[in-house]
């Protein structure tokens, strides 16, 4: 019985050591040889989520798809216009803007071109196209 525990204390004590020695733990090393792989295969190599979740919404002839969200306060919401003319996402009401004055973006966008906000407050925020204000939505950051 002597014997059995002087053993697995020394291969106990042989591990703490190689695991000091080497900084590593089998599954360190394992996630290590994924990002190689990933890395080798032309992939980001992300372990983290510390990247702010991103929201699209469509700007189309039709208005904006979707034009109701619901988003954690801190994530970034992209405008993209895919209709045929301009596209100027600004904050409610029209013409002011004056609620959130910051959600504004000052010009008129090309198709093709977007813009991008980020909603650090909680509350639900409408907004319409400066342009053409019957083409609205909201965006509601919890």
């Amino acid at each position: 019985m002597n014997k059995i525990l002087l053993l697995l204390l020394a291969l106990g004590s042989i591990g703490a050591i190689l695991y000091f020695i080497n900084g590593e733990t089998p599954e360190t090393q394992n996630e290590q040889e994924q990002r190689e792989e990933s890395s080798l295969n032309g992939e980001e190599a992300t372990l983290s989520s510390d990247v702010p979740p991103q929201i699209i919404i469509r700007y189309t002839d039709q208005g904006y798809e979707p034009n109701s969200v619901r988003v954690a306060t801190g994530t970034e919401v992209t405008f993209v216009n895919e209709s045929s003319g301009s596209m100027w996402v600004a904050s409610a009401p029209h013409p002011t803007h004056h609620i959130l004055p910051e959600f504004d973006a000052r010009m008129g966008l090309p198709q093709g071109e977007q813009y991008s906000f980020t909603f650090t407050q909680s509350g639900t925020w409408q907004y319409h196209d400066h342009l053409r204000p019957q083409m609205n939505g909201e965006v509601i950051a919890e």
